[in-house]
């Protein structure tokens, strides 16, 4: 905390739990000086010290790799470390070092679900959910992010099929817009041609329960544009001619989700067309 407040004093610490999943508890706690300066952290600290102690030790580590390739996107670790948790039977050979990070955020940083197979939600007290408009510009949103976290040189990025929907969090409204923010990632997928990447963009989903959203963007010259606007044009292009090249090849891949709409040949053909192919 004291890096967090660069070395002002504390007057006072107000922990708040945001989320809470079977691997983590996510506190928000509110630093206040006695300048009345108020910092914002954000605590992720694992359910317990084995499994979920590491599977949040490796996700930390992958957290700073992605910031690294999408800065200002990623919820990036400053600070990790563990702590002793008692044992609550008072066994003195029970010890439990328990993993935790920290890092600053915005107050207002939400975690999402899934409400429909059109619409989004935040995580709250109230069932609120996104309109289809929004939950269509959070989907936009969303392929860019992921594509500032793919590294064509390493064929290595992040499957959207391997996301819950409470990985990616909705940051603080600007200008009327939504954002994303991924604060949560299981694993870097490894080899992965930009080919093999769009497939997953345009045939992937999200799923809260039984409920199920297709991520691509209804309009598929929408979903070409978040592209171009992260990568650049050129470079879009060429991902999306890999993987409308493998589609006329192989065809649709195996779809585990078959109670949902997604994608076919029409949208395909669009996006070739979107592209310039």
């Amino acid at each position: 905390m004291n890096r967090s407040v660069k070395g002002a004093a504390i007057s006072s610490l107000l922990f708040d739990l945001v989320y809470e999943d079977p691997t983590r508890l996510v506190y928000i706690i509110t630093a206040v000086t006695p300048q009345r300066k108020r910092v914002q952290v954000r605590l992720v600290v694992a359910k317990n010290h084995e499994e979920c102690s590491a599977a949040l030790t490796r996700e930390c580590a992958l957290l700073e790799t992605l910031g690294a390739r999408a800065p200002g996107r990623i919820f990036v670790p400053e600070q990790q470390g563990q702590f002793f948790l008692p044992d609550r039977h008072h066994r003195k050979e029970v010890k439990r070092e328990i993993f935790a990070y920290l890092g600053t955020a915005p107050e207002t940083l939400t975690p999402l679900y899934v409400v429909s197979s059109t619409q989004l939600g935040p995580h709250g007290s109230k069932p609120l959910r996104y309109s289809v408009k929004e939950t269509e510009t959070l989907k936009c949103s969303l392929v860019g992010l992921l594509a500032g976290c793919y590294d064509e040189a390493t064929f290595s990025g992040v499957d959207v099929n391997d996301l819950a929907p409470e990985c990616l969090s909705v940051a603080e409204r600007t200008e009327n817009r939504l954002s994303l923010v991924l604060t949560q990632c299981p694993m870097i997928r490894k080899r992965l041609p930009s080919g093999r990447f769009i497939q997953k963009l345009v045939f992937g989903t999200l799923r809260s329960g039984k409920t199920i959203l297709p991520v691509a963007p209804a309009r598929p010259d929408l979903l070409f544009q978040a592209l171009a606007n992260e990568v650049g044009g050129e470079k879009a292009r060429a991902w999306c001619h890999a993987f409308t090249d493998q589609y006329k090849r192989r065809g649709n891949p195996p779809l585990p989700d078959r109670d949902v709409d997604l994608p076919g040949k029409d949208y395909i053909d669009a996006l070739a067309d979107a592209a310039g192919l």
